[in-house]
């Protein structure tokens, strides 16, 4: 946007709702702008914006999309702080159903990656799933269940992605 007049902020709201998502306080002319909708709960694609404090001139409004290469076939994440996340997936193969891969990322709120992705296995089967749980606020635990080979399994790493324990299977295996 280019400022008009006076020192406009834009609200985003639900379409005629009073539900304030979000709020863009302090605007820099000709250039991108980007705020995340936080409060929006399910899908909407149509919103209400409201100037206050000036006025302002839009050239246009972009919605991203996330794309990734592949499909995820599970994930799982959890906050690590007000800013950063955890987020755990395995992303599904398109040429080989056996050959998924599970890594992990931190990920700041913004949606830009803080660290990551860090492999923790390359051949887990189509048919797996993935779950972290944190232990402290430095280390957590990823267990992950891998269909073709029957094995369920887990590990400790710590946020820089290193491998601390494991991984082993649940009877204690290697």
């Amino acid at each position: 946007p280019r400022t008009v007049s006076g020192t406009p902020s834009i609200e985003v709201y639900e379409i005629e709702n009073t539900t304030l998502l979000a709020k863009f306080t302090s605007i820099t002319d000709n250039q991108y702008n980007r705020v995340l909708l936080a409060n929006l709960s399910g899908n909407q694609n149509i919103f209400d914006l409201r100037v206050v404090g000036g006025s302002v001139e839009f050239d246009h409004i972009i919605d991203p999309t996330i794309s990734q290469t592949s499909p995820s076939v599970s994930i799982d994440m959890f906050p690590l702080s007000n800013n950063t996340f955890l987020i755990a997936r395995i992303n599904a193969s398109t040429s080989n159903l056996t050959e998924n891969s599970l890594s992990f990322s931190t990920v700041y709120t913004n949606g830009t990656t803080r660290e990551g992705p860090f492999s923790v296995d390359s051949t887990v089967g189509n048919i797996s799933a993935v779950s972290v749980v944190p232990i402290n606020n430095t280390h957590f635990y990823i267990g992950w269940y891998d269909f073709y080979a029957s094995d369920e399994l887990r590990a400790i790493y710590d946020m820089n992605g290193t491998q601390l324990l494991g991984p082993t299977t649940l009877d204690g295996n290697n």
